[in-house]
């Protein structure tokens, strides 16, 4: 399929339903866009081909399917095979995008072709979790990519943003969302890429406990959806939400918003979300002790993570429920979980958490100075992380157990560290 024939489908649909472009393009792209898709002179995204299919009543496999010619079999244009290269990623088929990928040949020439192939490879990197190469690709697209294609710097800006939130490098994270805000705002015709970027400054803001900016980009992207009756991930905005209202002690908002984003993931049959929809109903219960529901959400999620083989998912349930196992004495239970990932190569945060857990629960068999040994190596996790709330609470647990030492001068001092900050 090349770019004249996906323009004479689009088109045909659109005077078939007897919709302007006007109305094909509302809070999606622009009307001026609409035309240069049907005149054959502009690629659209994935993304966009998605919602334009929505819009038509038609398949996106309607869309992308080549049509033979009656002599002569030509291979599909470079920007065909580059928007079924992102299916194969929005799809999570790696394997299937190395495979077409690899297969483009394109010139330096081309810089607008080839900014978008290197887009590519830095969101299969980003996929695989090899930060360092998804980060190289997308310095490479940002230094080299058209200064005026506009979408494809604002996608690479994006993208970098969630590289360096990923690796803890929270400044530099913020001037890429930062950069990739501006450009969608102004320049870009692509919606659902704002909402994209919308979402990651809520879960950036909120991450740093700035709730208030969060909440605003949170709401601006659902917004964007509702005025495009649209939902562009909302499940990870109703999510994301959830996790700010919960941080701000309004149990019932946070409840109603997880439950909101459990619907729409099990309307998208998104199994991993929907496993995390059902941990935070899980943790959210257990903070206003409602054992009984906390107990049934955090079993759901290990069921799920497991039937997923999702590793770090289960750890992590497993962790909330060794916790959970602690708030009503089953001490037990508690420490079977946390020894069975003694010997467990996990990431930091789940690293800390499970030191925590091992000093409370030597907390409770008295033994306060191992419990100190593990709350100090949380703490040096929590230091490195710059997790200053996390840090806080730590701190109390610290202090609790100097005071029942009876060393009430360093309680006293750790006490006042876990205060919040004025």
């Amino acid at each position: 399929m090349d770019m004249i024939l996906l323009g004479k489908k689009i088109k045909n649909l659109r005077k078939g339903l007897k919709m302007r472009q006007e109305d094909l393009a509302r809070d999606v792209v622009t009307r001026g866009y609409i035309s240069q898709i049907e005149k054959g002179n502009a690629m659209p995204s994935f993304e966009i081909i998605s919602k334009l299919a929505e819009r038509l009543n038609c398949s996106i496999a309607f869309l992308l399917e080549e049509e033979a010619p009656e002599t002569v079999s030509l291979p599909p244009s470079i920007p065909a095979q580059l928007v079924r290269a992102e299916q194969y990623l929005e799809s999570n088929l790696l394997n299937e995008f190395l495979n077409i990928i690899k297969s483009i040949e394109i010139t330096e020439e081309e810089a607008d072709l080839k900014a978008k192939q290197q887009l590519l490879y830095a969101r299969y990197y980003w996929l695989s979790n090899d930060m360092e190469k998804a980060y190289e690709y997308i310095e490479n697209v940002i230094q080299h990519a058209p200064p005026f294609d506009y979408d494809i710097r604002a996608k690479s800006y994006n993208l970098q943003g969630q590289i360096l939130y990923r690796t803890n490098q929270l400044t530099e994270a913020l001037k890429s969302f930062n950069n990739a805000l501006l450009l969608t705002k102004q320049f870009t015709v692509d919606k659902l890429l704002y909402v994209d970027v919308l979402l990651n400054l809520g879960v950036f803001h909120c991450h740093l406990d700035e709730i208030t900016s969060a909440l605003t980009h949170l709401l601006e992207a659902q917004q964007i959806n509702l005025q495009n009756s649209a939902f562009y991930k909302s499940g990870e905005i109703s999510m994301t939400m959830g996790v700010c209202y919960k941080k701000t002690g309004n149990w019932e908002e946070a409840k109603l918003q997880y439950q909101q984003s459990l619907l729409f993931f099990e309307q998208t049959d998104n199994k991993k979300l929907k496993a995390g929809s059902l941990l935070n109903l899980g943790i959210l219960y257990k903070k206003i002790k409602k054992y009984d529901e906390s107990l049934a959400y955090i079993e759901k999620s290990i069921e799920s993570y497991s039937l997923l083989s999702d590793e770090e998912g289960l750890i992590n349930s497993k962790l909330e429920l060794a916790e959970l196992y602690i708030d009503i004495q089953n001490i037990e239970e508690a420490e079977r979980i946390c020894d069975d990932f003694l010997h467990v190569n996990m990431n930091l945060d789940l690293k800390a958490q499970l030191n925590i857990l091992i000093g409370r629960i030597n907390s409770c068999h008295g033994n306060l100075a191992q419990a100190l040994d593990h709350f100090f190596l949380a703490r040096t996790i929590y230091q490195q992380k710059q997790a200053h709330k996390k840090m806080s609470e730590l701190y109390i647990l610290i202090a609790e157990a100097y005071y029942h030492q009876k060393d009430f001068e360093t309680a006293s001092y750790y006490y006042r560290q876990g205060l919040p900050a004025q």
